[in-house]
């Protein structure tokens, strides 16, 4: 998804400079925006601004540029790009016959199991008995373990069979009961949620991801000495002697200062300011959502810090060398 992100944003930039191909570069942006939510739903909300900016783009130099037309094309464009997001969501299910693991539900068993009190579920008139069960043995194996999120791999027990990737029983019982519960005691849930961001943000777990561990799975080392060698430059170097690369707020606070830099001035940078943002969404949406401190998550956030500086530093370059130089001395 990042790698995807990232293609994307570089085939808009291609795009701006007017080429021989100029087309071919967006037609590559718009499947790379595809192909990124597709892989991860919550990349829609870093989609968002690099439609923004595609639109701009389009629409800047022409002769009848407005506001109002630009807002107009942009929200044709949220509603396309979403619409054709679903049908091939839907194909693909279709034509692989993919079976749902439900993952929204998964995030509204931590919320059930974490946030909201047993009382407050056994008190559920609506919860089938065999959910309430389910949550009040998952909630003492969580203890037991000290698990505080992913209860479904953790402490739940799967899915419905046992079997991993597989949806848990009673879905539509756990939105309800969710729907119900969470709303009566938001506090605990905001409380609860405060405190997953904070370790998403300022704990990193997942650094280094080695193919040796999923030998079972039919994946096996190309070249072992060059995985050797990435793992020491990772872990060796960047782990031990530069942690603060592998969280969180590093670059969510790069981000903020991004986006900052990019409105500030006389000439500010729509693109790098919207290529700041969609990084930033993107981490803000684990508020409600993070299931682990995996560095994998933060990949498209520093990223997007990457190119971002680079595209802010290109373009106040390139506007200083446009502009003339006074000559403040007085010729004789």
């Amino acid at each position: 998804m990042a790698l995807a992100m990232y293609l994307a944003v570089v085939c808009i930039l291609v795009f701006r400079l007017r080429g021989r191909f100029q087309w071919v570069f967006l037609g590559m942006a718009i499947l790379a925006l595809l192909y990124a939510t597709l892989v991860r739903k919550n990349a829609a909300v870093g989609v968002v601004p690099l439609l923004f900016l595609v639109t701009t783009v389009l629409l800047v130099n022409r002769s009848s540029f407005s506001v109002k037309k630009a807002v107009a094309v942009f929200a044709v464009a949220i509603a396309v790009f979403g619409g054709v997001v679903l049908v091939i969501g839907k194909s693909i299910n279709v034509a692989t016959g993919a079976t749902s693991n439900s993952q929204v539900t998964q995030i509204m068993l931590d919320d059930l199991i974490f946030a909201v009190p047993q009382s407050a579920i056994e008190s559920s008139e609506t919860a089938p008995p065999a959910l309430k069960s389910k949550i009040a043995d998952a909630r003492q194996e969580c203890e037991d373990v000290g698990a505080f999120w992913d209860a479904y791999w953790k402490c739940y027990g799967r899915g419905a069979s046992g079997e991993a990737f597989t949806e848990i029983a009673h879905p539509d019982a756990v939105k309800s009961l969710w729907i119900e519960q969470v709303p009566r005691n938001f506090p605990r849930y905001l409380d609860y949620r405060a405190m997953t961001t904070a370790k998403f943000l300022f704990t990193s777990n997942l650094q280094f991801a080695s193919t040796e561990e999923k030998e079972d799975l039919g994946v096996s080392q190309y070249a072992p000495k060059l995985n050797d060698a990435l793992r020491s430059y990772v872990v060796d170097l960047g782990l031990k002697q530069l942690p603060w690369l592998f969280h969180g707020w590093f670059w969510l606070a790069l981000g903020v200062a991004g986006v900052v830099a990019s409105v500030r001035g006389s000439r500010p940078s729509i693109t790098a300011t919207a290529i700041f943002i969609a990084g930033l969404l993107y981490l803000v949406s684990f508020f409600p959502t993070a299931p682990a401190s995996d560095y994998r998550y933060i990949y498209w956030s520093a990223l997007s810090v990457v190119i971002g500086l680079i595209t802010l530093v290109a373009e106040r370059t390139s506007a200083r060398r446009r502009t003339p130089v006074k000559n403040s001395r007085t010729d004789p």
